[in-house]
């Protein structure tokens, strides 16, 4: 099975989002299941694994990793799925702002850029969840990465009102803001 055999919509996300697919090594117990990782671009070799999807013999399930208390644990999505739509699910709901953070802190940052109305921007920088907000003056704003990762799966207090959306574009109370990512 090439792993690698999906729509050019998911790959442009999996890029965007700096993760990668990884076909785990079958184990005696399988019984013909295929394990592929997605796996985030943390700057080790391996990458850092953010969920998975297991093959069955009908259909595919999408384990993502997901905030759980003070720790995370990984969510079952069940199908029918196909192979590409469990991938969705991992990219969708898989949580990795936390492990974004500890890489901004290694010096690997990236930051978009968003341009709106100056009272919005004071609004939106003002936020404390999640960090990584900056305005810049003038209705111009910074989210770190791991910012905009956050705001791509928001706890429900936050995402009523305030998230990315697939399309990369920040949304905010019914009204979207196009997101630029800095040089």
């Amino acid at each position: 099975m090439d792993i690698n055999r999906i729509g050019r919509a998911l790959k442009e996300q999996l890029k965007v989002r700096r993760l990668f697919l990884f076909r785990e090594p079958a184990s005696p117990h399988d019984r013909g299941e295929v394990t592929v990782s997605v796996r985030l671009d943390d700057g080790h070799p391996d990458g850092f694994p953010v969920g998975h999807v297991v093959s069955t013999p009908s259909t595919w399930i999408a384990y993502a990793r997901v905030p759980h208390g003070n720790s995370f644990r990984n969510r079952e999505f069940l199908g029918p799925l196909t192979y590409e739509e469990a991938l969705e699910r991992v990219v969708t709901f898989a949580r990795y702002d936390d492990l974004l953070r500890h890489s901004e802190r290694a010096g690997r940052a990236r930051t978009y850029s968003v341009v709106m109305g100056v009272e919005r921007a004071e609004w939106l920088a003002g936020h404390t969840e999640p960090a990584g907000i900056t305005h810049l003056g003038g209705g111009r704003v910074r989210l770190t990465e791991s910012a905009v990762a956050y705001l791509r799966n928001p706890p429900p207090s936050v995402g009523l009102f305030l998230f990315v959306t697939d399309r990369d574009k920040l949304w905010i109370d019914g009204d979207t803001y196009p997101m630029t990512r800095d040089a």
